[in-house]
C-alpha cells in the first residue's frame, strides 16, 4: 500500500513537473470589459491590450517574442500598454527586445513604464530603446489620448521597488469628469497612494507578480511572499481598490528564476471600454 502510494505521488510530481515546462507557451487572452460614465462616447469599444513581464533573455527567445508580436498585432489593438520587465538577466536583451516590439500597431499609440529588471540591468539604454520603438515612456507622467473632441488621460507611475514612484504628475491635470488610467509595474505602489488621488484612477495596470508563476494551493504558500509584503495580498486577475479604481493585476508574459509555471498561464490582457 506504502509503495502504491509513493508511486502514486512520484507519478503525479514528474506529470506536474513536465506540464511546468509547457505552460509557460500556453498564453492565454484574458479580456476585462470596463464600464464608467466618465468613458467618452467616441471611446466606447475601445480595444487597449496590456503586456507586461515579456522577460526577453534565456528563457524567452526572440522567436517566441516574434511570434507574440505578431498574435498582439492580430488582436488589432487601437491602443498599447507595456508594464515593465521587458528583459532578463543581461542587458544585451534589451535591444532585440524592442527593435521586436517596434512591429507592434496601435492608432492610439503605446505607452510604458519600467519594471524592478530593467532598472536593475539598464534603465537609461531601456528608455532610449522604448523611444526609438515608438513606445512613450510614462513612468510619473501622464498624456492625453485624443479621439476627435474627446479625451482620456493614461498616465504611469515609476517602479515602488527601484525607483520613486508619483502619481502626481499623471492625474495633476485631470478633473472628476475625465476617465485615467494608470500603468505601474508592481501593485504594491497602491498602498502608498493617497485616497483622494486614488478616487480619480478609474483603470489601474500592473504586472510583476506574475501569478505567483508557481502556484500552489493557498494553504502551502501561505508563508511565502512574492518579493515584498505587499504584493502577497494580490496573485492576478480583477481587484477594486479605493471608491473607484479596477485594479487589474496580469499574469505576465515570461517567467524568472526558472522557465516553469504552474496553474498561472502567461496573459496577454485585453480591455475593452
Amino acid at each position: 500500500m506504502i509503495k502504491r502510494i509513493c508511486i502514486a505521488i512520484f507519478a503525479f510530481a514528474f506529470l506536474a513537473g513536465l506540464y511546468a515546462l509547457i505552460e509557460p507557451y500556453l498564453i492565454e487572452e484574458k479580456i476585462y470589459p470596463i464600464s464608467s460614465p466618465r468613458i467618452p462616447v467616441s471611446f466606447n469599444g475601445t480595444r487597449i491590450v496590456f503586456i507586461t513581464d515579456i522577460h526577453h533573455g534565456p528563457f524567452f527567445s526572440r522567436g517566441r517574442l516574434k511570434k507574440l508580436v505578431d498574435r498582439v498585432n492580430g488582436l488589432e489593438p487601437d491602443m498599447l500598454l507595456f508594464g515593465g520587465d521587458y528583459i532578463h538577466r543581461n542587458e544585451r536583451y534589451i535591444m532585440p527586445c524592442f527593435e521586436e516590439l517596434s512591429r507592434l500597431k496601435a492608432p492610439l499609440g503605446m505607452y510604458g513604464v519600467l519594471g524592478n529588471h530593467d532598472h536593475r540591468k539598464n534603465a537609461q539604454l531601456t528608455r532610449d530603446a522604448m523611444e526609438m520603438a515608438g513606445i512613450t515612456l510614462i513612468d510619473n507622467a501622464g498624456v492625453w489620448v485624443n479621439r476627435g473632441e474627446s479625451r482620456i488621460r493614461v498616465g504611469g507611475m515609476s517602479d515602488v521597488l527601484t525607483d520613486w514612484p508619483d502619481i502626481d504628475p499623471a492625474v495633476d491635470s485631470v478633473t472628476a469628469d475625465d476617465f485615467v488610467t494608470i500603468v505601474t509595474h508592481n501593485p504594491d505602489v497602491f498602498a502608498f497612494v493617497d485616497e483622494y488621488k486614488l478616487s480619480l484612477v478609474d483603470l489601474a495596470l500592473c504586472g510583476h507578480t506574475h501569478g505567483w508563476q508557481i502556484n500552489l494551493p493557498y494553504r502551502l504558500t501561505r508563508r511565502y511572499k512574492h518579493l515584498t509584503s505587499h504584493s502577497y495580498n494580490y496573485k492576478s486577475g480583477r481587484y477594486h481598490i479605493g471608491e473607484n479604481t479596477n485594479l487589474i493585476i496580469s499574469r505576465g508574459i515570461g517567467t524568472v528564476f526558472m522557465p516553469l509555471r504552474l496553474r498561472a498561464r502567461p496573459q496577454i490582457v485585453i480591455i475593452y471600454l
